[in-house]
């Protein structure tokens, strides 16, 4: 086994060098960063030098597995043994990954993620949005009446509880915002004088519950978190801190090593989730509806400033390149996508195509911080300078209206995923009928049955201009900063393209589900039928052994001298 083949059977290493872009300026000539990388590479080499060179203790497997390889000895060792010892080596390999990641200098600019000093981050808020078809509805109400929030509300719109209220609004089919409350630590300095207050997460210092009633069949509920001081920089912090090369035990499989580089890039992600998974827990625990039973979770938007780098003004520099994919925050590569509700800020969607970002249904609404104060000085929040908090709740409403639409497509995704499983595990369910397969059949059919056709409904009309100039925001899709003037990229809506997504997307599961019902309804007769003839066979030899045993039973019967059995063997003998 080479140097060259251990290197590609290190597979999260060589992948990690070859992925990172390297820094390059516009007058670095690239055979200089090619050698560059080249004397680095020889210096890590000449530190850990190349597995099976040596005599440290995963060499020594990995030199017993090369000598019973060889040609003359392959003979004498039988393959299964061979192969053990192949799995022997695949699993010492990343200790030598890990010796040479730890070797590796900090100045390395492929295997190291590298900040720029200047450049600083603040968040500024979060928003979780929780969906509430009729399925869902009984539970949404018991969670009104439970949490509390309006108990301490000064003055009730019509003397209603927030669970009369949502009632009354499903049965009217109203398009409107209904404030639920709002939620404060028991020590914080806010003053809300009808909010209820309970420990928050130190992150947090204020949660505002809103529903959304979305015509007769969908409660849409949105908590936006306001961040503390703690929750604005806890991202940066990461962001800027020095990582170390991950080891990750997986039992007796392989070991999985990342350089510096990628574990940077996972911390950080884990960081901004991590604050994600915060608000998804605690709305989840309070009013949990759909999307708290999905894999992924609730959709979550987050409100990010930078420092000195301008998303919508600036193309992303070589050296920001990286530290942006370690933020999830790089965006689309051709285009951005601008709202004049929110001036200065770009909508950065999360690329969830590879498989080492953990970042999952969330986007960013990202800016710099001195444009967005100079675009945005608006009456009512207090003196310059505003901190990130305070801008998150000046573009509440906007950004609220925007994640009911994100939202909306992710609730269609999650439908055709789950009906996708249906249909794909609907010949091992309902193969054989038996009362637990009528019980899986009806719960099968029931939710989708209540939910799909109305929220199909009353949630494509979301996107009708009548409710878009009242609950609606533009969100236009244009070339970013290095595609300006391209002929191939032009402006588009995207709020119309999720709309019309939405729309085809729904007339298909419809159909779809339509002919699913009747699939496994055909199947639930014809199975009725075929347990109908079963337990009628059944029942008629039942009734026969019955008979057979009333008949010996009368022949025994002891009713005297002259019973049946007795002159039967009287006139036997």
């Amino acid at each position: 086994m080479s140097e060259r083949s251990t290197d590609q059977e290190g597979g999260s290493m060589g992948a990690a060098r070859d992925d990172v872009q390297p820094p390059a300026g516009d007058a670095q000539d690239e055979s200089d960063v090619l050698r560059k990388r080249r004397e680095i590479r020889e210096h890590v080499y000449e530190l850990v030098p190349s597995i099976g060179t040596r005599w440290r203790w995963y060499d020594i497997p990995y030199r017993f597995s090369r000598w019973c390889h060889s040609s003359k000895r392959q003979r004498f060792v039988p393959w299964p043994v061979r192969r053990y010892l192949e799995r022997l080596v695949n699993f010492v390999i990343p200790f030598h990954e890990y010796a040479r990641a730890k070797a590796t200098p900090l100045d390395d600019p492929w295997d190291n993620l590298h900040v720029p000093g200047e450049e600083q981050i603040r968040q500024g808020g979060i928003w979780v949005a929780e969906f509430f078809p009729p399925s869902q509805y009984s539970a949404l109400e018991r969670a009104l009446r439970a949490n509390g929030w309006d108990r301490d509300r000064l003055f009730l719109r019509e003397n209603l509880s927030n669970a009369d209220h949502v009632s009354l609004a499903r049965r009217r089919g109203q398009f409107s915002w209904i404030q639920l409350g709002s939620v404060v630590s028991p020590n914080s300095g806010l003053l809300v004088p009808d909010g209820w207050r309970e420990s928050l997460p130190v992150e947090f210092s204020l949660v505002e519950i809103t529903a959304l009633q979305v015509g007769p069949s969908l409660t849409v509920v949105v908590a936006f978190f306001r961040l503390t001081d703690t929750g604005q920089n806890s991202l940066n912090s990461v962001w800027h801190a020095q990582h170390e090369p991950t080891f990750t035990w997986r039992g007796a499989r392989r070991p999985s090593v990342e350089n510096r580089s990628f574990a940077a890039l996972r911390a950080t992600q884990n960081e901004r989730k991590r604050l994600h998974d915060l608000g998804r827990k605690w709305l989840s625990e309070r009013c949990a509806g759909f999307f708290a039973t999905t894999t992924d979770g609730q959709p979550v938007v987050d409100f990010t400033l930078f420092e000195t780098f301008d998303p919508e003004l600036q193309e992303a520099p070589h050296s920001l390149r990286a530290p942006l994919r370690a933020l999830g925050m790089e965006g689309d590569p051709f285009r951005i996508f601008l709202s004049p509700a929110i001036p200065g800020c770009v909508f950065a969607p999360v690329q969830e195509i590879r498989d080492s970002e953990v970042l999952r249904n969330c986007w960013g609404v990202v800016g710099k911080y001195e444009r967005v104060d100079q675009l945005n000085d608006q009456p009512g929040y207090g003196p310059r300078p505003r901190s990130a908090s305070t801008f998150a709740a000046m573009f509440d409403d906007a950004i609220r209206s925007f994640i009911l639409y994100t939202a909306g497509a992710r609730y269609l995704r999650e439908l055709r995923a789950s009906y996708t499983n249906a249909q794909d595990s609907a010949r091992e369910l309902h193969a054989s009928y038996r009362i637990s397969s009528l019980k899986k059949l009806r719960r099968e059919l029931l939710s989708p049955g209540l939910d799909l056709a109305p929220v199909a409904r009353d949630l494509c009309a979301v996107w009708d201009k009548r409710w878009q100039q009242f609950i609606g925001i533009e969100v236009v899709g244009q070339a970013g900063p290095a595609y300006k003037g391209s002929a191939g990229i032009g402006k588009f809506s995207l709020i119309d393209n999720l709309g019309e997504n939405v729309r085809s997307g729904f007339e298909e599961l419809v159909a779809d589900d339509a002919a699913y019902r009747d699939v496994l309804l055909t199947v639930a007769t014809l199975g009725s039928s075929a347990e109908s003839s079963r337990v009628g066979k059944i029942a008629l030899w039942v009734a026969l052994v019955s008979l057979a045993v009333a008949a010996i039973t009368f022949l025994f019967a002891d009713m005297g001298d002259n019973t049946i059995w007795t002159n039967f063997v009287k006139w036997i003998r």
